[in-house]
């Protein structure tokens, strides 16, 4: 959120914002993940699968962002279904910021 809010405000010309104050905001309102309790002695288990057996159960994204030869950024962004790997929907975006919504 601090991301978003800070680069808004760079577009604004407008003075940067505290990353501790965004983050007090939003645990007065209630807007932060719960936090994943450990639990003690149990080491987490993970044996490299991801992929599920039907389409259509999990995603996953991923984006990229390079430069042109002009100088431009170019930011790409994309999501695929981990059971076949076809892409759900991609967007690219020439702003050198990676897009938060997917086109499908």
């Amino acid at each position: 959120m601090w991301g978003l809010l800070r680069r808004s405000r760079e577009q604004l010309a407008l003075p940067a914002i505290n990353v501790k104050q965004v983050y007090r905001v939003m645990r007065d309102h209630k807007l932060l993940l719960v936090r994943r309790v450990k639990q003690p002695g149990t080491a987490r288990k993970h044996e490299g699968r991801v992929a599920v057996a039907t389409s259509n159960t999990r995603w996953c994204s991923d984006g990229f962002e390079f430069r042109c030869d002009d100088g431009t950024k170019l930011s790409v962004s994309f999501a695929l279904d981990c059971s076949d790997r076809e892409a759900i929907g991609w967007v690219a975006s020439p702003l050198g910021t990676l897009a938060t919504t997917y086109v499908i």
